[in-house]
């Protein structure tokens, strides 16, 4: 028989639940947002706020241009509600976030999990920047290094979407499945990059010694042709240079489409199971 604190997921592995019924209910609704109508209002609500906080993290970097602007002082107020304003939507983000993060950990079954889990480690480095800031006050420009790098983690909200979006679930477990694969693909990149970087070098060096002036310099021109980019920034000029730019162009999409398949026939079983009815086993 079943046990009833244990239901089974979309990858149909068992998914432990707390013994409280309530407890049960808020951890169905924000981990699960496929739940009920409740746990996808809650989604909503988190997905609006990490909209928001996006905004607010690229609107604060805009430097708003006051030349064509008369009255310097109606600048500088304009200047300081925009500023007020950012400040209002972050706080408010924030305290969404700390709220559903609290309540997340509160009714989580296995707390040392939850903590290890790297979504939730992506939630506490989207929360803890605000609360650092707030906690140094004035003396903040005294310790500009360490707010800057705090900073860097306010970033790390576009990961949030992650527990809202089925597409980037998907993503990240093929990634994991896959990692031997993608591992096995930076090993043949690394090994080709290797080798047309000496000889590009020493075909390519004399004509020209600003642009392939080393082997580390020459890899870049060899990395964005085995990838198919080609900025154009470093071209080869001599008829070696040229053929080996082309060979390697040539490499670049076996050593990447050769493995393909096998990350490509993942992506499509778990993209498929994603779109299966799930959880309708959960109410109770």
């Amino acid at each position: 028989m079943r046990d009833e604190g244990a239901v089974e997921d979309e990858d149909d592995e068992p998914v432990v639940l707390p013994t409280n019924v309530v407890l049960q209910k808020i951890w169905l609704w924000f981990e699960y947002p496929k739940y009920s109508k409740v746990a996808k209002l809650v989604a909503t609500f988190s997905i609006t706020f990490i909209a928001v906080s996006i905004y607010v993290l690229c609107a604060e970097t805009i430097d708003h241009d006051t030349t064509s602007t008369t009255d310097s002082e109606t600048s500088e107020h304009m200047d300081d509600e925009l500023a007020l304003l950012y400040d209002l939507l972050e706080s408010v983000c924030i305290s969404w976030f700390t709220l559903e993060f609290l309540l997340r950990f509160v009714s989580c079954p296995n707390k040392l999990r939850f903590m290890l889990d790297i979504l939730n480690l992506i939630d506490l480095a989207a929360i803890v920047p605000y609360y650092f800031q707030r906690a140094l006050g004035d003396s903040e420009s005294e310790a500009k290094d360490i707010v800057d790098a705090f900073r860097l983690l306010r970033v790390s909200r576009l990961f949030k979407l992650a527990r809202h979006l089925d597409e980037l679930k998907v993503l990240a477990k093929t990634v994991r499945s896959t990692w031997r694969e993608l591992v096995m693909i930076l090993f043949f990149i690394l090994i080709t990059t290797a080798i047309f970087s000496g000889w590009t070098f020493y075909a390519e060096n004399e004509a020209q010694q600003d642009s392939f002036s080393s082997i580390p310099a020459s890899a870049w021109f060899v990395i964005v042709s085995l990838t198919n980019v080609g900025y154009g920034d470093m071209v080869p000029v001599t008829i070696m240079g040229k053929m080996l730019g082309a060979v390697c162009t040539l490499a670049g999409v076996l050593v990447i489409a050769l493995p393909s398949p096998v990350i490509v026939t993942k992506f499509r079983l778990y993209y498929e199971k994603k779109k299966r009815p799930q959880l309708a086993k959960y109410k109770f």
